[in-house]
Formats: C-alpha cells, structure tokens, sequence
C-alpha cells in the first residue's frame, strides 16, 4: 500500500450523533478527504485501516475523488449492483483491510 502523507482523526460524542443519523444510513466511521471521524475509540480503531485507504485514495485523485466515487457508485446501480457494496473503491478498502 501506498503511504499516506497525513490523516487528521477525530471521534466523540458529537460525530457519533452525525454519524448515527448520517442522510445514508448509520455509519460507524467515515473519511472526508484527508480526515477520519469515528462516533467513539473503538469504532475508530476498528474501521481506521478501511477509512485510512479512503483518505490515500482522496489524496490519490485529489479534488475528482467524490466525483469518481459517485460515478462508480451509479456505474454499479445502473449495472444491476450494489451502489455502496459493489463501489470500486469500497472494493479497494476492504481489500487492503484483510
């Protein structure tokens, strides 16, 4: 795997609230660009190593990362798929989290 050159980490009470009532869906953890956010430590420890593929990957396509994770997302949906589960770089994470 390719290094990262710097992730920012947060988790709380507040990002477990947003996260638990996410427009998607509960989320336990997520990467916006170069940042993690977890709802607590443990979350954060359990999801680091996917969510840490996402942000080398924002860091990787830079300013198009959402725009080809979205274009992936409906290639998939269009294509008979999962939108979230069958998603390129969701492939990609889980993979490098084995």
């Amino acid at each position: 795997m390719t290094s990262v050159g710097w992730v920012l980490i947060a988790h709380g009470a507040l990002l477990a609230a947003l996260l638990k009532h996410h427009p998607f869906g509960k989320m336990h953890a997520v990467a916006v660009g170069c940042c993690v956010f977890a709802g607590d430590e443990d979350m954060l420890i359990a999801n680091f190593p996917h969510e840490l593929i996402h942000a080398r990957q924002a860091q990787q396509w830079g300013i198009f990362f959402p725009i080809a994770y979205l274009a992936s997302s409906a290639w998939q949906y269009w294509h008979g798929h999962c939108a979230y589960s069958d998603n390129w770089f969701e492939k990609q994470a889980n993979q490098g989290q084995n």
